[in-house]
């Protein structure tokens, strides 16, 4: 992986987050935050790796990844129309370089409700990505999908 150029089309490039112009944008994006997260995602902009891809003529946010604070990627994001262009591949690859530059092993995990996106991902992963490995339950051969919970001290 540290070997691999990761490229993006013409008129891209790679970037950080910028908490005070991209966390209402990168909280708006994800289904499961309610506005108040917002603060939450500012945190992890400022104080976790993360990876940004920018249109240059204008420097609009197209892609980015973060991490929880437990070390799984977060939120791995592409604007809608910017898809299918492989930049979400192509953010996702980045952060795992810088992860790995890190001395941190990468990994993530989707909700169980987000099981139908999960299940298209894993086709079109081992599809186009060969060698990165699926978590698949060894009866079913199932791909392993994760509901996570956290807990709060009071």
């Amino acid at each position: 992986m540290q070997q691999k150029d990761v490229l993006l089309p013409d008129g891209f490039e790679f970037s950080k987050l910028d908490a005070e112009k991209d966390a209402t944008l990168v909280n708006e994006t994800w289904t499961i935050a309610t506005a108040p997260d917002v603060r939450n995602t500012k945190s992890k902009i400022v104080h976790l790796p993360n990876v940004a891809v920018r249109r240059k003529e204008d420097g609009k946010l197209v892609a980015f990844v973060m991490l929880f604070s437990f070390g799984a990627l977060n939120h791995v994001y592409t604007l809608p129309e910017f898809r299918h262009k492989g930049i979400g591949t192509a953010v996702q690859d980045k952060m795992f370089q810088t992860l790995i530059a890190m001395g941190i092993c990468p990994y993530w995990y989707s909700a169980k409700l987000m099981e139908e996106v999960v299940a298209v991902g894993v086709a079109k992963s081992e599809e186009k990505m060969p060698g990165r490995k699926i978590l698949r339950h060894p009866d079913s051969d199932e791909p392993v999908i994760y509901d996570c919970l956290t807990f709060m001290r009071r």
